[in-house]
């Protein structure tokens, strides 16, 4: 795809946001010129992860603090990226939760007052001077809630940077559904189709394997400008991308990480006859003996859910003490086993999985399952701006995806409640781009 122009800060200009190039930098010559980067690259919605790396929230050289900041197609969704977000690539870790950045408590709490300063300290140091670009939108995560914002703000005339880490956590998946005239088409085959669909629009520019080290609000220059609220550094293996860009708003379409259940094989079997969204693969196992395997406090509402599309499944606990037994006797009172043996392996050939082998030796046969991941936002590189957050540490956000910060939005599965269908993320990122513009230009109407 063709890039679009990234507005540089004019030099001569007293607006403290602007580009300091010297006089010779071709770049200062041409205000508008875009980083360049190759448009005939190798595919960038290719997944080139191993189930070993252990950078695979970031998955790229990114800095240990950053996670990354795809999305979102995930089934979610999104996240999308993925990136948009089905939900299929697992990350090798789960992120420290100790960090003092990931508390949420409520600023009445002094320790969390210092820890708020201590973030914004922390994230304002890691932006690398003074902008080299304005836009008037940065989207951050290239899965269908960021990049259905990106279409329908580039229709819109606003100038957008969308910044995708190019790592979908649906990338294990084989074919998305429910998605309205898409349903069956191969996530990365939808993320195609859009970027496709951008390209019509010079005022869009995606920067690929590219992740945002840090966001910040501009007010940590003491001469900001009041039009820019947020200011994003950014990290990216390509020459030519400019290390900090000024916006006036911010969407956060990050998707989400997740951590599957440690069984050995699981992995071989995810995305292809185990999926975690029975919305999005139920219909392609009904009526088959299924396995619903988790080590979540939700286990048995997911049981009968799944059990709209099959009269034989199974919940194995995996060892762990989440269905109680006044779920349980509910449970088995619909014809639902719950098995609370620790798994030793899956069995099975080719992505078929067959059985759930224990660790005291039974076999449970099956012919295909369902798994509860554990969900982490990507959102660590936006800490100093102290959005509010759920428990869970996804973006709180009104009917329209905006935050509690002026300017910052969300949409997508790093926005509350989480994890959902492709379209949701998409209609999500819609909704967020069409408020956004109002809020740009200080109107407010129905549409």
């Amino acid at each position: 795809m063709a890039d679009s122009l990234l507005s540089a800060a004019p030099s001569a200009s007293p607006d403290p946001l602007a580009c300091h190039n010297t006089p010779d930098d071709p770049a200062e010559r041409d205000r508008r010129t875009v980083p360049s980067r190759t448009p005939d690259t190798p595919d960038p919605l290719a997944c080139h992860n191993t189930p070993d790396d252990p950078a695979e929230s970031d998955r790229r050289t990114v800095p240990s603090r950053t996670p990354d900041t795809t999305d979102p197609l995930a089934c979610h969704n999104t996240p999308d990226d993925p990136a948009e977000s089905d939900r299929r690539t697992v990350p090798s870790r789960t992120p420290d939760t100790t960090d003092p950045l990931a508390c949420h408590n409520t600023p009445a709490d002094p320790a969390e007052s210092d820890r708020g300063t201590d973030a914004a300290a922390t994230a304002a140091s890691a932006v690398p001077g003074r902008p080299s670009a304005e836009v008037d939108v940065i989207i951050v995560g290239g899965g269908p809630a960021g990049l259905s914002a990106a279409l329908n703000l580039g229709r819109a005339r606003a100038s957008v940077l969308l910044v995708d880490a190019g790592r979908p956590r649906n990338a294990a998946t084989l074919r998305s559904h429910g998605f309205l005239t898409r349903d069956g088409v191969p996530p990365l085959e939808l993320r195609k189709l859009a970027r496709a669909e951008l390209s019509a629009y010079p005022n869009v520019t995606v920067l690929d394997r590219t992740i945002v080290t840090a966001l910040v609000p501009t007010g940590h220059l003491r001469d900001a400008s009041t039009d820019f609220r947020f200011i994003a550094a950014l990290q990216g293996r390509k020459a030519g991308i400019p290390p900090a860009v000024a916006a006036r708003s911010v969407l956060l379409a990050t998707g989400l990480r997740e951590t599957l259940p440690d069984i050995p094989s699981l992995r071989a079997f995810y995305g292809m006859t185990v999926f975690s969204c029975a919305a999005c693969d139920a219909w392609e196992l009904q009526d088959r003996p299924l396995a619903l395997i988790g080590q979540t406090r939700d286990l048995a509402a997911r049981a009968r859910l799944i059990a709209r599309w099959t009269d034989r499944l199974t919940v194995f606990t995996h060892g762990a003490d989440v269905v109680d037994t006044v779920e349980e006797a509910e449970l088995t009172a619909s014809g639902i086993r719950v098995e609370r043996t620790p798994i030793a392996d899956l069995e099975g050939d080719r992505g078929a999985v067959s059985a759930v082998r224990l660790i005291d030796g039974r076999s449970v046969p099956i012919e295909g399952g369902f798994v509860r991941p554990l969900w982490h936002p990507v959102l660590d590189f936006a800490a100093g701006l102290r959005a509010e957050r759920d428990p869970e540490g996804h973006l709180v956000v009104d009917a329209s995806g905006r935050t509690s910060v002026p300017g910052l939005y969300g949409a997508g599965d790093a926005a509350a409640p989480g994890p959902q269908q492709l379209i949701v993320a998409a209609g999500q990122g819609a909704r967020a781009a069409a408020v956004l513009v109002h809020d740009l230009i200080g109107v407010q109407t129905a549409h």
